[in-house]
């Protein structure tokens, strides 16, 4: 299993066009015109798959929305944009998906638009792909995107025939393993206690429901109206503004809860991630062109790296990535 890291190094609002918080900024002989910039960054709320808002909501529709939502947080027109790279996992015909969605949020047939897969790092690696058509000149200006509806499109759902030579590879086995016996595993080689994650999980949710109250994600949030069937199974229209994957929880409750994936393991409802519906955008360019267009520059692109790791403990791929994106940016831990 491999894993993308990218690394933003954030600029001075001063920088900005926009009233942004004061980030740090770079010394002027380090601004470009070829670098990679971000000037937009949108995301609909995240909401839990089976039961949450979007459990009837198409994929195409989540998509559509932050396409919408970027265009017109930066005021592009829809023919502007050179080209669109969708990361997905699950949708099986993410590629018609994707398509659907340039239609259903105004652009033109001349904006091509392509999908990648990199499993959990789908979403970066489309980041990266418009990067590199950036950098080669073959566009201006390109939409990154990243969306996953796992109560449409549930994990391990597709049904596939397996390679009979499998059972003579061990490696290529253990591509097999679900996640959350991966999860035991990186646990169990590096002495992960059930606590350390507990406590993990609850300050998590504390920073992010403190970050909520604060009104904090609004920004990066575009609302969307969709509909959806009641209890009774009547359909109404609700508008989705807040994330949902945000819940009270203590030390006492966690510790109560059971593990999940395997008898006597670690590995919990409360310290995993939920099972999510949602969408993202990215408007990426050059730091050349935003100044040409008068748009605010959120972040620059200072290196990215792909390391493989051992997929039966798949998910200590930042830790392998992160150092080696470092060291291509010229920093260290």
């Amino acid at each position: 299993m491999e894993r993308l890291t990218t690394i933003f190094q954030h600029l001075n609002a001063a920088e900005q066009s926009v009233g942004l918080r004061e980030v740090a900024s770079l010394p002027s002989y380090q601004r470009k015109a070829d670098d990679i910039v971000v000037v937009s960054a949108l995301r609909t709320p995240i909401t839990k798959a089976k039961r949450g808002y979007f459990k009837d909501t198409y994929v195409d529709d989540m998509l559509a929305a932050v396409f919408q939502g970027v265009l017109s947080d930066t005021g592009l027109s829809a023919s502007d944009i050179a080209d669109v790279c969708v990361g997905n996992v699950g949708d099986p015909k993410i590629a018609l998906t994707a398509r659907v969605a340039q239609f259903f949020s105004g652009m033109p047939e001349t904006v091509p638009v392509y999908h990648t897969n990199r499993q959990c790092a789908s979403g970066l690696q489309a980041f990266m792909n418009v990067a590199g058509s950036l950098k080669t000149g073959q566009c201006d200006i390109g939409i990154a995107a990243g969306v996953e509806s796992l109560s449409k499109n549930p994990m391990g759902a597709s049904g596939f025939e397996l390679n009979p030579r499998l059972k003579d590879y061990p490696k290529a086995q253990d591509s097999l393993l679900p996640m959350g016996i991966t999860s035991e595993n990186v646990a169990s080689r590096f002495g992960i206690s059930r606590r350390a994650q507990d406590e993990f999980a609850l300050a998590s949710q504390q920073k992010a429901a403190k970050a909520a109250a604060s009104g904090l994600f609004d920004a990066e949030i575009v609302p969307v109206t969709t509909t959806v069937a009641d209890a009774g199974g009547q359909l109404k229209t609700v508008t989705v503004s807040k994330d949902e994957g945000i819940r009270p929880t203590t030390m006492e409750g966690l510790a109560k809860l059971r593990a999940v994936f395997k008898e006597g393991g670690s590995t919990t409802a409360g310290n995993s991630s939920q099972l999510s519906d949602g969408a993202a955008a990215v408007v990426v360019t050059t730091r050349g062109e935003a100044a040409k267009r008068g748009l605010p520059v959120l972040g620059v692109l200072r290196s990215f790296a792909v390391i493989g790791c051992p997929p039966d403990i798949m998910g200590i791929g930042p830790a392998v990535a992160i150092p080696e994106a470092l060291k291509k940016a010229g920093e260290s831990f």
